[in-house]
């Protein structure tokens, strides 16, 4: 067994700076989007366009008012039952016509609720001035370089729990809303509480480890540490994948009413054409 590691054999966080430098510059891109717009709002509005989908679907159901003002011309629904018919069909037109208004109503809303990701809002913020630690302590390995390891693999461990924690209490249990800045400084002041735990805590659980165990543990926290902004990155494509997923199973539970309703009226005005082709043939056999 090797009683000591090379420094030298342990990954330097300076070379993954370009990493760093990179996903720092996107989250501060992701802020300023998002301090405007919701940048899950403008994926769903100009990539995905639900709301516009949606529209053109609705807009298949509607029945003009027209379509029922030519039976009112035809002798058969001017008087008696066929009048009594032509006013419920109406009726029936009205009330299709505000079930979908309705609907988009209450589609439009799911939409804006599921596409304003505040635990992205959040976690961009933490991830930005994660990616300023992480470059600024990695300047300091060469004069602290097992101490700063540690601290990277304490920091990063963290992280990656406040990351997870924030997207199950944000995004599934939706306890992160307009309290988000008060929860953002909540989890800052906690992370940055490790700056002050003793880094021989940490060497103390090491203790009975094997050099290569040791040697891996610190490599992985280090590529960890490079990798974590974009894991974050990633969960958020995943999440919004899911959103829009479950954006559609929405829309389509939704439009069933509508769909049955527009059938069925439908099959009336089909009636009713059958009707008035009954009558046309009828008086065409009169006048022949």
């Amino acid at each position: 067994m090797v009683l000591g590691m090379n420094n030298e054999e342990i990954y330097k966080l300076l070379d993954f700076a370009p990493l760093m430098q990179l996903a720092a510059g996107f989250y501060i891109v992701f802020i300023a989007i998002e301090y405007k717009h919701s940048f899950a709002a403008l994926l769903s509005r100009h990539f995905m366009n639900f709301k516009q989908q949606l529209i053109d679907r609705y807009r298949s159901f509607e029945v003009e008012e027209f379509e029922l003002d030519i039976f009112a011309k035809r002798e058969h629904y001017q008087t008696g039952e066929g009048k009594k018919a032509l006013e419920q069909t109406k009726a029936k037109r009205e009330k299709l016509a505000a079930l979908i208004a309705d609907k988009k109503v209450v589609l439009f809303a799911y939409i804006d609720k599921v596409c304003r990701c505040d635990v992205f809002r959040y976690l961009s913020i933490y991830m930005f001035i994660y990616c300023l630690v992480i470059l600024f302590v990695s300047g300091l390995m060469s004069v602290h370089f097992m101490a700063i390891v540690d601290y990277v693999a304490y920091y990063t461990l963290l992280s990656y729990i406040i990351m997870v924690t924030s997207v199950i209490l944000g995004w599934f249990v939706h306890c992160i809303d307009k309290r988000t800045i008060l929860w953002l400084f909540i989890t800052l002041f906690i992370s940055f509480f490790s700056l002050i735990v003793p880094f021989e805590c940490i060497a103390y659980i090491h203790l009975g480890w094997d050099n290569e165990i040791k040697l891996f543990v610190k490599n992985g926290s280090v590529i960890a540490s490079a990798f974590l902004p974009y894991v974050t990155f990633l969960l958020f494509i995943i999440l919004f994948a899911k959103s829009s997923f479950a954006i559609k199973r929405k829309c389509k539970h939704e439009e069933v009413e509508v769909i049955n309703m527009y059938k069925d009226l439908k099959s009336e005005i089909e009636a009713m054409n059958g009707q008035v082709k009954q009558e046309e043939r009828e008086k065409a056999l009169v006048e022949g």
